[in-house]
């Protein structure tokens, strides 16, 4: 292990042993309770007298089904505890229901859902807060229930007692994994999704379709945990939020797959094909539901069959990719659609089963590993391409740099070329540097190197903000200025010329260079090689013409 892992074990040691620390230290101190919400509940679960059509069950224990029809009307009774003096509220679970509550038959409290008007609204399982009158010790509670479905004909939840913040307390506490799973999927979602949106080394959506699969199924966990309430008190939402999302689920698991799994074109149009009618199932349920053709509950039946056989669709593919091109991404995938396969079918059973004590049970523990594993899988993908893009940036470094003066080469000179000519008009400037045979004859290499060194430097900070300097061959330097103006160009060059000055008087060999340059301007010429050589042309003239003036100098 490195310095730097080991540095982190031992903060991640110390972190652990602090919060051991404080939790061991703390339990000696237990003998006082100051939390705002404590967990003091009363389950009124005992001594319940039930009524229905012509029948009576005496003594009976909450919670139970009676399994009766759809409309039958049945009540509960039993009578409050003496003691409670503080516990003012009921809690009690209202399964797609109407529930009246009645104190010494008198009425205290009715949840009904409203008349229907042009669009009809969901059933809902919704908690209801009943506010106890302040004499209710030793009174008779009866409670009336009724449902529109026949699934939950009959049922009745267990009823809970106490104050409306220990209620409350009390019922997040019981769905405290639930919410856990919400907030950490919701989370990871949300950061994804966002990430997606301004990471540029992605080379398709799969992160963006993990994100919003992962928030999607957190939304739906979060139904299933029975605490929508605590974000929403819209009876259309809590009523079909979590039927909607099976779909969504479904089309953002299509995609995600289409994406980061499939190789094939053909393989990713069926996937994309799935996940528009995973879609189109979404508009049928809420078709279904608003028109009054069908309550999301009754259709979910038909909807859940139409899932599992567009998710064993995605399954044959992956396995057609599998086994005609070897694909590895699908048999990695196949390992983690393992773990939402049972959880799916256990899933299934308990619905079919009546079971709904345990709908989303399964679900809830096999998205969240599955979703985990795919967040993995994201995480190795965007490091990969991280890598690949770093490695890809320092190859493109490389491929524009000239290795003698750290800067542009000729490759980089044609790349930016286009870009100027486009523009229409541009000044173009060409250095040569004179002597370097002479330099490299009589003083070295070296000093060569040192030359065609200085002089690309000089030039690169006299013509910083005025366009791009280029070195194209030995002693060769170009110069694309975004500025044709004739004085400016010349004022560099003096500016120039008075660097070298500086530079000859500390150097034992002679450094100068000659410069030709004129503007382009694309109608005025037939191509730019043309223009190119008669820059030059220009070039060699103040070459010739400061060799001359060299000569007799030294004359």
């Amino acid at each position: 292990m490195n310095s730097i892992g080991k540095k982190k074990l031992i903060v991640l040691s110390f972190l652990a042993l602090f919060v051991f620390a404080i939790l061991f230290t703390s339990s000696f101190f237990k003998d006082e309770n100051h939390r705002m919400a404590k967990d003091d509940v009363f389950i009124l679960e005992k001594g319940w007298n039930i009524y229905y059509e012509d029948e009576s069950i005496q003594e009976a224990d909450l919670p139970i089904d009676l399994d009766l029809d759809a409309g039958v009307i049945y009540k509960a009774e039993t009578y409050l505890p003496q003691e409670a003096n503080q516990m003012d509220h009921l809690l009690i679970r209202s399964s797609m229901q109407d529930v009246i509550v009645y104190m010494e038959d008198v009425e205290i409290y009715r949840h009904e859902k409203l008349s229907q008007g042009m669009l009809t609204s969901p059933p809902a399982s919704l908690w209801l807060l009943v506010d106890l009158p302040e004499d209710f010790q030793g009174k008779k509670l009866t409670l009336e229930v009724s449902s529109e479905l026949s699934a939950f004909g009959g049922v009745l939840n267990e009823v809970k007692m106490g104050r409306a913040q220990d209620l409350l307390y009390n019922l997040i506490k019981s769905q405290f994994t639930g919410l856990i799973v919400f907030v950490v999927l919701f989370l990871t979602g949300f950061l994804i999704a966002i990430f997606s949106v301004f990471i540029r080394v992605a080379k398709d959506n799969r992160l963006l379709y993990l994100g919003l699969l992962s928030m999607s199924a957190s939304v739906w966990i979060l139904s299933e945990a029975r605490l929508m309430q605590f974000v929403t008190g819209n009876r259309f939402i809590l009523g079909g939020i979590s039927y909607m999302m099976i779909p969504v689920i479904g089309v953002f698991l299509s995609l995600y797959i289409k994406d980061a799994v499939l190789v094939k074109d053909k393989s990713k149009k069926i996937a994309t094909s799935i996940s528009i009618f995973q879609g189109m199932l979404i508009i049928a349920i809420l078709f279904f539901q608003l028109s009054g053709l069908g309550a999301f509950l009754s259709t979910a039946r038909y909807m859940n069959l139409l899932m599992t056989i567009s998710i064993f669709m995605i399954v044959i593919i992956m396995f057609y990719e599998l086994k005609t091109y070897s694909n590895v991404n699908v048999s990695r995938m196949l390992k983690y659609t393992v773990v939402m396969a049972i959880s799916t079918l256990l899933e299934i059973i308990a619905f079919y089963s009546n079971l709904f004590k345990y709908t989303s049970s399964f679900y809830r523990v096999g998205l969240l590993i599955f979703i985990g594993l795919l967040v993995y899988d994201a995480y190795t993908y965007l490091k990969e391409n991280l890598e690949q893009n770093r490695e890809n940036l320092l190859l493109e470094k490389l491929a524009y740099m000239d290795f003698l003066t750290g800067g542009n080469n000729r490759t980089a000179y044609e790349r930016d070329l286009d870009k100027y000519l486009e523009s229409g008009v541009f000044r173009l400037v060409l250095l040569d540097l004179n002597d370097l045979k002479y330099i490299n004859d009589t003083f070295g290499h070296n000093f060569g190197d040192d030359a065609i060194k200085t002089v690309y430097r000089l030039t690169r900070e006299v013509f910083k903000n005025l366009g791009e300097c280029y070195r194209i061959g030995g002693d060769e330097f170009v110069v694309l200025m975004n500025s044709p103006d004739k004085e400016i160009y010349e004022k560099c060059i003096e500016k120039l010329r008075d660097g070298l000055e500086k530079k000859k008087s500390e150097s034992a060999y002679p450094i100068d260079f000659a410069a030709g340059s004129d503007v382009y301007e694309k109608e005025n010429w037939d191509s730019y090689s043309e223009f190119y050589h008669h820059v030059d042309q220009n070039m060699y003239v103040d070459k010739i013409n400061r060799k001359k003036s060299s000569e007799i100098i030294a004359m």
